[in-house]
């Protein structure tokens, strides 16, 4: 079984930053954002073999690369949705499991 510490250990290693703990909202507490988000959650779902099939990168991340010409006219998916928060409990529990976030 995956423990939380296992978790925790995985995102600062990814994120260098020493101060995540189980309750950290990954997007607003380690401040993971855009690609590097998106990179973490692929790295995670290959470590702890979870399936991300489902996984919609827009309920949790922003995009860095909002500049489009789209953009002038519709929103981004990531601001017409309101953002799940992601920790590492939640991870852990999804790495038990072994399927999707």
């Amino acid at each position: 079984m995956i423990q939380s510490e296992d978790i925790v250990l995985f995102i600062r290693e990814f994120s260098k930053k020493d101060y995540v703990i189980d309750e950290t909202d990954l997007f607003d507490g380690a401040w993971i954002k855009g690609d590097a988000f998106t990179t973490l959650i692929q790295s995670y779902a290959k470590k702890f073999e979870v399936d991300i099939s489902n996984y919609l990168w827009y309920f949790h991340t922003d995009d860095i690369s909002d500049f489009s010409v789209g953009g002038f006219f519709f929103k981004p998916p990531f601001k017409q949705v309101e953002r799940i928060p992601i920790s590492p409990l939640l991870l852990t529990e999804f790495a038990n499991k072994k399927n999707g976030i």
